[in-house]
């Protein structure tokens, strides 16, 4: 095996496209980005996050999520950067804090 191992999808784990086009708008906080030294399910190298999730009537909540950072977004996903994101309800509770995600095609426009 490589360098980078192929990550398996979780239970509850939505595609990134998917998120994207369901989800509803909120911001994150990022708090931490770390390698994961893993491949997305596209192949492409996935960075570990940990954020803070702000959404309408919600308190904030933390989330930790794995994805492919596109190399033009790389230099604003820091840490105390506030984005822009899409979050989807999950099937249980805790997959509800899981299924958030940063909005890549926001911070491009």
């Amino acid at each position: 095996m490589g360098l980078f191992k192929k990550a398996k999808p979780a239970l509850g784990v939505v595609p990134y496209d998917d998120l994207i086009r369901d989800g509803e708008p909120c911001t994150v906080e990022v708090s931490a980005v770390f390698p994961l030294d893993q491949l997305t399910q596209d192949g492409l190298p996935a960075s570990g996050l940990i954020l803070q999730v702000q959404r309408d009537g919600v308190a904030p909540y933390q989330a930790q999520v794995g994805l492919h950072i596109p190399d033009a977004s790389v230099p604003v996903v820091v840490p105390g950067a506030r984005l822009p994101g899409k979050w989807l309800p999950g099937p249980s509770p805790r997959a509800g804090v899981d299924l958030v995600t940063i909005d890549f095609a926001a911070l491009q426009a």
